[in-house]
C-alpha cells in the first residue's frame, strides 16, 4: 500500500475506514432489537441525525487532535485521563432523572458538551423529545470545530511530518 501523500488523506482514510466498521456491524444491533421485539424505534430515524452529528464531529476533533498531538507528544495522556473523568461524569452509564435538572446538576449538564452530544442520540431512541438547548450546543460546536479545524489545517499541518 503506498503512503498517503498528505496528512489530510491519512485522516479521511481513518475516518472512513471507523465509519465502515460502524455501518458493518450496525446490521448486528438491528438484529438484536428484532429479536427481543424493540420495534418502537426502528422505523424512527431521527437518532441517526444525532449519530450524523457525532460523526461530522469525528472529522474536525480528529484533525485538531492529530495535529496537537503530533506537536506535543504527551498530550495523548492528558487526553486520556480527560476522558475517562468525562466518561464517568457525563451520563452515559447512568441516567440524570428528572430531579436533577435543576440545582447543581442541572447546571453541571448543561456546560457539559458531552451530555448534549448523547443526548440528541438517546432522547429520540427513549421516545423523548430533544432539547433545543440540546441541538444549538450540537451545532454550535460543530461550526466552531470545523472552523478550528480549517484554520489549524492551513496554519499548522505542513508542519505535522517534521513533527512526527
Amino acid at each position: 500500500m503506498q503512503a498517503a501523500s498528505s496528512v489530510n488523506e491519512i485522516v479521511i482514510y481513518e475516518q472512513i475506514r471507523k465509519y465502515l466498521i460502524f455501518f458493518h456491524q450496525l446490521p448486528i444491533i438491528y438484529i438484536v432489537l428484532i429479536y427481543y421485539k424493540i420495534y418502537d424505534f426502528i422505523f424512527e430515524y431521527k437518532y441517526l441525525i444525532g449519530l450524523l452529528f457525532i460523526a461530522l464531529n469525528g472529522v474536525w476533533v480528529t484533525q485538531v487532535f492529530g495535529i496537537l498531538g503530533a506537536r506535543y507528544r504527551d498530550l495523548s495522556e492528558i487526553f486520556q485521563a480527560v476522558m475517562r473523568i468525562a466518561f464517568l461524569a457525563t451520563p452515559i452509564i447512568w441516567m440524570p432523572g428528572e430531579g436533577g435538572r435543576g440545582g447543581v446538576m442541572g447546571a453541571y449538564l448543561t456546560f457539559n458538551p458531552f451530555y448534549h452530544f448523547l443526548e440528541v442520540v438517546r432522547a429520540p431512541l427513549l421516545g423523548q423529545p430533544v432539547a433545543l438547548l440540546s441541538w444549538g450546543v450540537v451545532l454550535a460546536f460543530t461550526v466552531f470545530g470545523f472552523t478550528l479545524a480549517f484554520f489549524m489545517n492551513r496554519r499548522y499541518a505542513r508542519f505535522v511530518p517534521l513533527w512526527v
